[in-house]
């Protein structure tokens, strides 16, 4: 892509291509910068969405509807929690308190250790299960901003078996209780009533 006016004129017949696309080329070309970027960073709204939005459990609707109502950071959310003049969700207000550890990322080492823990934990009711560190850790990342854990059973791999029920909240309540886990963010098994899934189920 080049300033040539031939160029521009094709551009132009590239469906999306419009007047004001072309001029944010134009702006790289010229300036190796683009205005219609820059005005968006600095947008107030949009900055004050980008704060929010990192909340665990705020979506970019609950964040534009904080911001409407003057909380454009963290800071301004704690505040009003204090004040009495704010009411998250039981989970939202967990990631109002955990807010710089859910943005801190981990090193391999200790993404290692954890996928160490959750192993011993599945092996002790499911002992031929698999368990393998996914995403980012698998990918090679020095760092890592949470885990992914894939948990396999060989019978459960094929055919019509279903996951045991509350397996996965079986595991996340002994974990709970080795104080590895402090928070349960989300219910896997609505139904789960501490049922012991056993190599049988």
């Amino acid at each position: 892509v080049s300033l040539d006016p031939s160029c521009m004129e094709r551009l132009q017949k590239i469906k999306g291509f419009g007047s004001s696309i072309q001029q944010t080329i134009r702006d790289f070309l010229l300036f190796d910068k683009c205005n219609r970027l820059k005005a968006l960073e600095s947008d107030v709204t949009r900055k004050g969405m980008r704060n929010l939005s990192r909340i665990w459990g705020v979506g970019s609707a609950t964040a534009l509807e904080l911001v409407n109502k003057g909380y454009f950071t963290i800071e301004d959310i704690r505040e009003a929690i204090e004040l009495g003049e704010l009411e998250l969700t039981e989970n939202q207000n967990i990631g109002v308190i955990y807010y710089e550890d859910f943005l801190e990322k981990m090193p391999r080492d200790e993404t290692r250790e954890i996928g160490k823990k959750v192993t011993e934990a599945v092996k002790r009711f499911f002992c031929d299960a698999e368990v393998m560190i996914m995403g980012s850790y698998r990918r090679g990342a020095m760092q890592n901003g949470d885990i992914d854990i894939l948990i396999t059973l060989p019978k459960y791999k094929y055919g019509d078996k279903a996951t045991p029920n509350g397996a996965l909240d079986e595991l996340v309540e002994r974990l709970k209780e080795e104080r590895y886990i402090s928070h349960h963010l989300t219910s896997v098994d609505p139904e789960y009533h501490r049922r012991m899934p056993s190599q049988d189920d």
